[in-house]
């Protein structure tokens, strides 16, 4: 099942199988909600949540023998794609400050920095927010 595949994904890309409060069941309503669009490979996954024009992604992954090797990119472009052709022409993200290699693929993935959540994961962990827009 997909949401068995992802769950165990993201366990290995987080290591904490509730990382980020996702595990196989909220893996399973998300696969079973109109709103929400995931790609997957076998090293990565991406999920977004689209409504009207616009599409949040929500998590990113990367199984780690797999990083640094364009499989993030990859699953991001097909998502951008899948979004696009859903109807969605903006896509915005937010991340961790100190995340460099998120803040590195998104930046180099044409997004732009619009904000900045201070204190958003926890004490002294900010969150940057970008967005994209997109194209066919």
């Amino acid at each position: 099942m997909q949401a068995d595949a992802l769950a165990a994904l993201h366990e290995a890309a987080f290591g904490d199988p509730r990382a980020h409060g996702w595990g196989r069941e909220e893996f399973a309503r998300a696969l079973n909600d109109p709103l929400y669009v995931v790609q997957q490979s076998e090293d990565a996954y991406a999920l977004a949540r689209v409504v009207a024009d616009s599409a949040e992604l929500i998590l990113i992954a990367t199984r780690p023998n797999a990083r640094r090797r364009g499989a993030a990119r990859a699953i991001l472009n097909a998502l951008e794609a899948a979004l696009f052709a859903k109807g969605a022409t903006t896509l915005f993200a937010e991340v961790e400050s100190t995340n460099s290699a998120a803040l590195a693929l998104y930046g180099s993935e044409g997004f732009s920095e619009t904000g900045l959540r201070r204190g958003y994961y926890g004490p002294e962990r900010d969150a940057i927010t970008l967005e994209k827009p997109l194209k066919s």
